[in-house]
């Protein structure tokens, strides 16, 4: 199984030590240095993702979610899955 962590910060971080042991992992964050990769596009270009978590700041969780979920990705979306109700629903919809 081929996993991705997105986001770095101290919750990326958590998620992405414990699945290094568990499967393959990547990672993608914009101003980390030490990630994979530095966006979801370049990843999903170049790695045939099967599960996701998404750990970044919550105002990017709606687009992230989205993205992967039309790209037949799998998620754990770190709390608050959103902004507000109308993005969660959002994110439902798409996961439906």
């Amino acid at each position: 199984m081929k996993t991705a962590v997105i986001g770095l910060g101290a919750m990326g971080k958590k998620h992405y030590n414990v699945l290094k042991n568990l499967s393959s992992v990547v990672s993608v964050d914009l101003l980390n240095p030490e990630a994979d990769y530095t966006s979801t596009k370049h990843m999903l270009e170049e790695q045939l993702i099967d599960f996701a978590v998404i750990a970044t700041p919550t105002s990017s969780h709606r687009d992230l979610a989205i993205h992967l979920l039309n790209s037949g990705i799998d998620l754990l979306i770190e709390k608050p899955i959103a902004l507000n109700t109308y993005e969660a629903f959002e994110i439902l919809q798409c996961a439906k």
